[in-house]
């Protein structure tokens, strides 16, 4: 995550890279570097056609002053805003992928995913996906709109999702984005 603004022109040049090269998915978050990875992005895409990359964000994670997360943040009220906010320091009108960092237990994930789906009939969303979620869950979320996109930690120090959910990913015809 970038803490430091002053490699912004590495940052973008490693972004050109990439895209030169071929790979066109840029997955990032709100909370990578406090906004500091979007609005990177939003500098390194500016002479680049949209339609040529496809953007991916995390939202929901709280981050403190001193780069620390403390809680999550998934209230459907909210979404709305945190996407808002995105859109700006990207500099874009829509992002391809729109997901919760991670899913709060505590609020139906049919309401959140409910929230994002408002955003994709309003064209600011392409597509929703889960991340860190079990099988039951990304089941339910699918239910109320599909599922383009399941990210979670994937590696060969933990192959734990090989059991329950990708099972259900390869069912429901949903892509993996491993990390770790």
């Amino acid at each position: 995550s970038m803490t430091k603004y002053e490699n912004k022109a590495e940052y973008i040049t490693t972004i050109h890279t990439a895209l030169d090269a071929g790979i066109n998915m840029l997955n990032t978050a709100d909370f990578y570097g406090s906004g500091m990875s979007e609005m990177v992005i939003g500098e390194a895409l500016k002479e680049r056609k949209r339609e040529d990359v496809f953007v991916s964000l995390k939202f929901g994670a709280l981050t403190a002053p001193n780069g620390q997360m403390y809680g999550l943040d998934v209230k459907p009220f909210n979404i709305k805003n945190y996407l808002a906010h995105s859109l700006k320091r990207l500099n874009l009108d829509y992002v391809d992928l729109f997901q919760p960092a991670r899913i709060d237990l505590g609020i139906p994930v049919e309401e959140t995913v409910g929230a994002i789906a408002e955003l994709v009939k309003e064209g600011y969303v392409k597509h929703i996906g889960m991340t860190q979620v079990d099988a039951e869950t990304l089941r339910r979320a699918n239910k109320v709109h599909p599922i383009s996109l399941f990210e979670a930690e994937y590696s060969l120090f933990n192959r734990e999702m090989e059991k329950s959910i990708l099972p259900v990913t390869r069912e429901l015809g949903i892509p993996v984005v491993g990390f770790g």
